[in-house]
């Protein structure tokens, strides 16, 4: 992908459920052709795994689009 990619703060929000469902399916597209995001992803999933182990975390449903 270009210069954007790693979606750095994309990727992020989509491990902690901050995305829209309509962000989400965005970005899960972007991951199936992108490599590096991919890659970024399950890092991040893996260190926040590694760092939460034991404990427990509450997620929240993905959000609604806002309108505007």
């Amino acid at each position: 992908m270009g210069e954007s990619c790693p979606r750095t703060i994309e990727v992020s929000a989509y491990l902690d459920d901050e995305l829209s469902v309509a962000e989400r399916a965005q970005l899960q597209a972007h991951l199936a052709g992108c490599e590096r995001c991919s890659a970024m992803l399950m890092k991040l999933g893996a260190l926040r795994d590694e760092l939460t182990d034991g404990w427990t975390i509450k997620r929240r449903p993905p959000r609604e689009a806002s309108a505007t």
